[in-house]
């Protein structure tokens, strides 16, 4: 039955999304959106904010000889990751609390927070996407994108910079 599944999801599970509808890459929660509202080739602007900053930094470090693993930078970038993994956590409003005073200035406190929090630490782990919120900009890739092909299109970005050192040293 389709009437226990979120909005736009239907299937086995909830793992498809309805026709013309998908997931798009700066997706936290893998909600199913109208792509074929996207004003941008999602190909495109995943290139352009997610390939081509990993190659600059992977030529940068290789020219540099950047150590990122010991130092100060180890501990920065670490930290910077395990913050990004709470994020589908703070996204979730209900989960969030301001106190009183905050909520009477400005309702919306929560999600002001949220982006600049998630934009702070995702330049850290060079995703550019995450901070674009799919309901008002969703990127999509393909028109009919289903969850688990969500989850399998993100392996590209750790995968990409092994290959390119491996390229790149020889």
């Amino acid at each position: 039955s389709t009437q226990a599944c979120r909005s736009h999801h239907s299937g086995m599970l909830c793992g498809e999304c309805e026709p013309s509808y998908g997931i798009p890459i700066n997706s936290v929660y893998l909600e199913c959106v109208n792509c074929q509202k996207s004003h941008f080739p999602g190909w495109l602007l995943f290139v352009m904010f997610e390939i081509l900053p990993v190659t600059i930094m992977v030529i940068f470090i290789i020219l540099f000889d950047v150590k990122l693993t010991t130092g100060i930078m180890s501990g920065f970038v670490f930290y910077s990751q395990i913050v990004t993994l709470n994020f589908p956590v703070w996204y979730y409003p209900a989960w969030f609390t301001f106190n009183a005073v905050s909520e009477l200035i400005d309702p919306l406190a929560h999600v002001h927070f949220n982006r600049l929090a998630t934009t702070l630490y995702s330049v850290w782990n060079l995703n550019f996407l995450t901070p674009i919120p799919p309901s008002s900009f969703p990127i999509c890739i393909s028109n009919h994108m289903e969850p688990l092909g969500f989850i399998a299109f993100w392996y590209i970005v750790p995968i990409y910079p092994l290959i390119l050192i491996f390229i790149i040293t020889g």
